[in-house]
């Protein structure tokens, strides 16, 4: 039986905030201020030392209530490490 490796990636993502903002506008063009500013939103990091080490920008920066939640590891059953 052949032995099947799994990697995990992480990718160069770039942010393009034009496009990112006239989204953001076109989606909200019909709401009013105080709507359109209390708006959620969702920061997510690849790791809990690095979502800790957001959460002291986001404070100083003030523009919205934050926290960091966290969820417990995938526990589910893995069929490819019986194989490794």
């Amino acid at each position: 039986m052949p032995t099947l490796l799994h990697e995990d990636r992480k990718l160069n993502l770039a942010v393009n905030d034009h496009a990112i903002d006239a989204w953001f506008e076109r989606i909200t063009q019909r709401l009013t201020e105080e709507k359109t500013t209390n708006l959620k939103g969702l920061l997510a990091s690849n790791n809990k030392l690095s979502a800790i080490r957001y959460k002291p920008y986001q404070d100083v920066i003030n523009l919205f209530e934050n926290t960091i939640v966290t969820t417990p590891p995938d526990m589910r059953r893995q069929p490819w490490k019986e194989f490794c």
